[in-house]
């Protein structure tokens, strides 16, 4: 059976529409598909609209890569509001470190409350550990870190110097 039909107006069938100050624009439901095939777009079926994301060679994240000093002086990713998609660190020492994030544009070890502490893992062979989020995480002030020792928020124990890579992905 054909689902396609004549319209005439005024009288026959009906067609939706989306009234947008006083002009109606005519109401389409999506499909996918190669030629000769018609794919209806529903999520709830499990049949989402097929997206491929493309490499592009600018418009991308921004990387703010530090390797930590022995120190407990906060590093400014950004300083403005931004989204935080991903933190790799590294650790070749065998003391565990701890990432503390702040949505500031500074920050002091020992005072203060982060919005999120990332653990660095403890090996003298290499460890690491990579936190990633596809959506981004929203800071409206700023995006800054400290590496302390300590997992307390008012830690204020510096790492050794040399020890720890870290490197935040951001827009």
């Amino acid at each position: 059976m054909s689902d396609n039909f004549d319209v005439t107006p005024g009288s026959g069938k009906t067609v939706a529409t989306d009234d947008v100050g006083g002009i109606h624009y005519q109401r389409v439901k999506g499909v996918w598909g190669p030629d000769g095939t018609a794919n209806d777009i529903d999520t709830a079926a499990g049949k989402p609209l097929p997206v491929q994301s493309l490499p592009q060679t600018s418009g991308g994240l921004s990387r703010s890569r530090t390797l930590i000093p022995n120190n407990t002086t906060a590093i400014v990713v950004k300083s403005g509001a931004g989204q935080l998609y991903k933190v790799r660190a590294t650790n070749n020492s065998a003391t565990i470190a701890y990432i503390k994030i702040y949505d500031a544009t500074s920050a002091t070890a020992g005072s203060g409350t982060p919005v999120d502490t990332i653990m660095i893992p403890a090996s003298t062979s290499g460890a690491g550990v990579v936190d990633t989020t596809d959506l981004g995480v929203s800071f409206s002030t700023g995006i800054a870190y400290i590496v302390t020792t300590g997992i307390a928020d008012n830690d204020t124990g510096a790492p050794a110097a040399n020890a720890y890579v870290v490197s935040f992905y951001y827009k």
